[in-house]
């Protein structure tokens, strides 16, 4: 259960907020460009999550991997575990945590990738690097079938991705 709990959030958030009511004040001006929301990952719909995608925003890309991975008659969106990991790659090179747990069950897997436990480890570490509670329940079974010096080489890898991932970010933050 608690596996597919991320992946049907998303699903579970849009019907509630369907069914929300949203009161609308008249107003003698008209808005300007930054008061007209803008989509989020959670509310955009399939056109709007691709766009937002298309610009690098992890969020929609993990997003179009949870769509993938489970389908959506709604959307008219196929279930394919080729293109949610697609996705969630993309999302987790980005940053996204979730995806990086996701992608890291898809390896260990072999589910819409060859199976791999050595990239299986590096996607989980990462993730529970992040506090991702799934992958802190993963990573013990993948690692059991590891060598210590592969276990060891995975971990000092992850360790530099986060130490780039996190100076990038503090650069582009401080712009």
């Amino acid at each position: 259960g608690f596996l597919s709990a991320p992946w049907l959030q998303p699903w579970i958030q849009a019907k509630l907020q369907s069914h929300a009511q949203t009161t609308v004040l008249a107003s003698t001006q008209q808005p300007t460009e930054s008061a007209i929301p803008k989509p989020s990952a959670d509310t955009a719909s399939l056109p709007q999550l691709r766009q937002l995608a298309a610009q690098g925003d992890a969020v929609a890309e993990n997003a179009l991997g949870l769509l993938y991975s489970t389908g959506d008659d709604k959307q008219k969106v196929t279930r394919n575990e080729n293109e949610a990991a697609r996705w969630f790659t993309k999302a987790a090179e980005h940053g996204n945590v979730s995806a990086q747990s996701k992608l890291g069950s898809l390896y260990w897997g072999g589910r819409g990738v060859p199976q791999d436990s050595n990239r299986a480890y590096f996607w989980t570490v990462l993730a529970r690097a992040s506090g991702d509670d799934a992958s802190k329940v993963l990573a013990p079974f993948i690692a059991a079938r590891l060598t210590f010096p592969q276990r060891t080489a995975i971990e000092q890898q992850a360790e530099q991705w986060l130490q780039q991932h996190e100076s990038r970010a503090q650069t582009q933050a401080s712009r």
